[in-house]
């Protein structure tokens, strides 16, 4: 078994996404892609998780479908670029303490012993987590929880990066390693005991949570997601819910919409909750005049429209 430190190592930012299913839920249905369309353009966008059960394959057929239709992938990043020795030290000088400094000395003393009760409990050595900065503390105990949920094998986003390489189809990215790593660097930075703290809040109320996120993923209830997925932090911790979403979502747009003038048909996987809200993507591209309509595998047509051009 992999200890936690080396488990972070290992799928940092895969893993990041995953945090407190703030960025995607734990299932996927017919209704999570969406056609994205402007006179004789088209695209499609697919919202997705990083993480997944044994029990969640196969992928729903709708997912192959766009994607045989698709002429490129386009991710989040592209993974390839995390499968290098290079890229794994980078992340990991950047994530973890070189100056004497422990994670005991980032925290305040109410925080601390909250974390410490938390290891305790679940029989993680705080000791192993001395040496890494908080928002890959916040990682490791949300992956240790995943993996006791059963979520642990590679997501979609995973499985169609590995087909596309096999099928030599092009793979894009919306984000470099640059913009990730510094994206995780800077997660709740001036406010690293409200991370740990919201955190251990989020892994103690995720069992409950994760049938609800099930029930509102399966009928593509968008709005449902917001409701569960982005209103408390949106509320509680806005500055994450800028840094995570909000600014990420901001930067894609016009790249979506450049793609939308190329000869070529993407299918485009993110994180679910970056579609959804009323600053996700799909509103966003709403409001620039684009038909956006959920995808449906039966009957195979579009369908439900989320926004038309006025």
């Amino acid at each position: 078994m992999k200890t936690l430190k080396s488990a972070a190592h290992d799928k940092v930012i895969c893993s990041f996404f995953a945090l407190a299913l703030l960025i995607a839920g734990p299932v996927y249905s017919e209704t999570s892609l969406w056609r994205v369309s402007k006179d004789d353009a088209e695209l499609f966008i697919g919202g997705t998780i990083h993480l997944l059960g044994t029990s969640d394959y196969p992928l729903p057929e709708a997912f192959d479908r766009v994607y045989r239709k698709a002429d490129k992938l386009v991710l989040e990043v592209d993974l390839a670029d995390f499968s290098g020795q290079e890229a794994q030290i980078a992340m990991m000088r950047r994530l973890q303490y070189v100056d004497g400094t422990t994670l005991r000395d980032e925290l305040n003393a109410e925080t601390y012993a909250e974390l410490q009760r938390f290891c305790q409990h679940v029989g993680i050595p705080i000791e192993s987590l001395q040496n890494l900065k908080p928002p890959l503390v916040a990682i490791s105990l949300m992956m240790f929880e995943l993996h006791r949920l059963g979520l642990a094998e590679a997501g979609v986003d995973h499985f169609f990066s590995a087909k596309a390489q096999a099928d030599n189809k092009p793979v894009g990215a919306l984000e470099s390693l640059e913009t990730q790593i510094s994206a995780l660097e800077q997660m709740g930075l001036g406010q690293e005991n409200e991370l740990i703290l919201s955190t251990l809040r989020e892994i103690e109320e995720l069992p409950a949570l994760l049938g609800e996120l099930k029930s509102a993923w399966r009928s593509g209830d968008l709005d449902t997601l917001d409701e569960l997925g982005i209103a408390p932090m949106r509320s509680d911790y806005p500055s994450l819910y800028r840094e995570l979403l909000v600014n990420r979502n901001n930067a894609w747009v016009p790249k979506i919409e450049a793609m939308l003038s190329t000869p070529e048909r993407e299918l485009i996987l993110v994180g679910v909750l970056h579609l959804a809200g009323e600053k996700g993507v799909l509103q966003q591209l709403c409001e620039r005049g684009y038909v956006v309509e959920s995808y449906r595998s039966f009957p195979i047509n579009l369908e439900k429209a989320f926004c038309h051009e006025e």
